[in-house]
């Protein structure tokens, strides 16, 4: 099985497109883990992006499911500026519109405008934290390829009335740091609100915001990352998560906010 960085060496680059092959290792129920399908998108644009500009924001919207097998990304540079860029992606599969996402590059400026978030304390840390082993059959297969471990909130479908999850999570895979890792990384929190549903029941992204906080050379290789995600409100069959990122010593590394169907 090839781990992340193989799947994303393997891809067949032009000047603005690429394609590369997604096994059923990383599928997530009948479509793609999203943060793979945003990670593909991420490696499309860094075909246009300037190479000097970091990726500061990522915008995706989940059109429709991303079967595994052959897949394509087409991007265009929308505008490129002094310091910033705006790169699109599509993902099309058999002629049908997939997926939309939007990048926007941009180089570091002058400013005295400086905010650095101390990372909230919790009662559990990386050390006592309850490994999630990998259950083939019981567990999506995307989630082979990373490390977790919960530190607070209640198991999916159980009924609770929580509405926050702390988790630790890392890839697997040994590769350096990059915008796809990152991307494929950030999307592995659950939907916190399946937990106050009695029964399983299908949920889906709509569309999602990650905020690079940090930049990839700012990020040390393979390390553990704490997530933090909270619901900030849901109803009539949607939810609207958000969910900060930290790194091992407390930096804020990305913020993510996603729109959910929860069908349920």
């Amino acid at each position: 099985m090839p781990t992340f960085s193989e799947v994303m060496d393997q891809a067949v680059l032009s000047d603005s497109s690429l394609s590369l092959n997604i096994g059923d290792d990383w599928l997530q129920g009948r479509t793609v883990y999203g943060g793979m399908q945003a990670a593909i998108a991420v490696k499309a644009m860094r075909l246009l992006a300037d190479p000097a500009a970091p990726l500061r924001s990522l915008q995706v919207t989940f059109v429709g499911p991303v079967g595994g097998g052959e897949v394509s990304a087409q991007a265009t540079l929308l505008r490129q500026g002094k310091s910033t860029g705006h790169v699109q992606a599509t993902i099309i599969q058999e002629g049908t519109l997939r997926l939309i996402a939007v990048g926007i590059f941009a180089v570091d400026r002058q400013s005295q405008a400086f905010h650095a978030p101390a990372m909230p304390a919790i009662p559990v840390s990386l050390e006592d934290a309850s490994a999630i082993p990998f259950a083939p059959g019981k567990r999506p297969p995307f989630l082979q390829h990373f490390e977790s471990r919960i530190a607070e909130g209640a198991p999916l479908y159980s009924g609770a009335k929580t509405l926050v999850a702390r988790m630790y999570a890392k890839h697997i895979d040994q590769g350096p740091c990059s915008d796809e890792h990152l991307a494929a990384l950030a999307d592995l929190p659950p939907p916190v609100a399946a937990m106050q549903l009695t029964e399983p029941a299908p949920g889906s992204s709509m569309n999602w915001q990650l905020d690079f906080i940090r930049t990839p050379a700012q990020l040390a290789d393979n390390q553990w990352y704490r997530m933090d995600a909270d619901v900030a409100a849901a109803g009539n069959g949607y939810s609207y998560q958000n969910c900060s990122i930290w790194t091992e010593d407390g930096q804020l590394a990305m913020l993510s906010r996603q729109c959910m169907a929860v069908f349920g």
